[in-house]
């Protein structure tokens, strides 16, 4: 259960390096800016702010969409570790999951993960640029 565990912390952090996540954040906090200069300029006519900020809505609404999706992306590593370990009669990692020592682990897990990705990620480009001239 431990290995598939950790392996479902590895590849859900894997999918979380991969999804346009941050694209996504960014332009709903773009848009919310936007969005409140227009409602707080007295320049800007009450037609106007109908038109801009219905245009504003939709695209925040769209970027929350696709962050949903992003998010159920990032559970299937999960559902996958919890399906394969079920089909061969182990016990699944959900039940431990939804515990706070789950939780915990599983964050620590994809926490360190990431660090150590980035460190590895950072000797492996300086290791390429040393050797490249």
């Amino acid at each position: 259960m431990y290995l598939g565990f950790v392996l479902a912390a590895l590849l859900t952090t894997e999918v979380l390096f991969r999804v346009p996540l941050q694209a996504r954040l960014s332009s709903i906090l773009l848009n919310s800016s936007k969005a409140r200069h227009v409602v707080q300029s007295a320049k800007i006519s009450d037609h106007w702010k109908e038109k801009v900020l219905l245009r504003y809505s939709g695209a925040i609404f769209q970027s929350s969409l696709a962050i949903a999706f992003m998010m159920l992306i990032v559970t299937l590593p999960v559902l996958v570790v919890e399906i394969v370990l079920r089909s061969f009669g182990n016990d699944g990692i959900l039940e431990y999951l939804t515990q706070w020592r789950g939780i915990l682990l599983f964050s620590l897990i994809v926490v360190a993960w990431g660090v150590l990705r980035g460190v590895l990620r950072g000797i492996g480009l300086r290791f390429l640029t040393a050797y490249a001239a």
